[in-house]
């Protein structure tokens, strides 16, 4: 064989050796790539699940709390506390401990709620039993308010979107009277 054969040759097997040490090194790199992509995807398919749990569970709590410690004038329609339940149970399926925690705190603080509004309707017209039925509910509400402070700090904290407000520190409506 004379030179110019062996060279090229030699010039082949090394093409050939770095085309297929290329495609080797880019096939694990693919896999590595698609493997995150994959975790990535199911990553954020969780936080968004945790996220509507989160919220479904507090809208039906806090429309609980409204309607017991709203419109008195009016004859007290009690809540689907069932809804409530639901919410609270995806909870269960979706989030950390300590959320799951509270969350039991509030739904108890809610239907706590709903029941001291329902003995607010049995007083009748006795005053000094109204105020005291009225100051119950109220002590109830707070306890709920920050119960959800705590309770949207922690979701804050799980779900990485910072520190949450703790509503037991904004202005109360009711001692804002003008």
């Amino acid at each position: 064989m004379d030179q110019e054969t062996i060279r090229l040759i030699v010039s082949v097997s090394g093409t050939v050796a770095g085309v297929l040490i290329t495609a080797w090194f880019a096939r694990k790199n693919l896999g590595r790539s698609l493997e995150a992509a994959k975790s990535t995807e199911h990553e954020t398919w969780v936080r968004n699940q945790k996220q509507e749990a989160y919220t479904n569970f507090l809208a039906k709590a806090e429309t609980a709390v409204h309607q017991a410690y709203s419109n008195f004038k009016e004859p007290f329609v009690q809540p689907r506390l069932d809804e409530m339940s639901v919410a609270r149970r995806r909870i269960h399926i979706v989030g950390a401990p300590s959320i799951i925690e509270l969350a039991r705190k509030i739904d108890w603080e809610a239907r706590k709620a709903v029941v001291a509004r329902d003995d607010m309707e049995e007083v009748g017209e006795d005053l000094n039993a109204q105020l005291q039925s009225m100051n119950t509910l109220s002590g109830i509400v707070h306890e709920f308010n920050n119960l959800v402070g705590l309770f949207i700090e922690a979701v804050r904290t799980e779900l990485g979107t910072g520190a949450g407000v703790l509503l037991s520190n904004m202005p109360d409506h009711r001692s804002q009277a003008g």
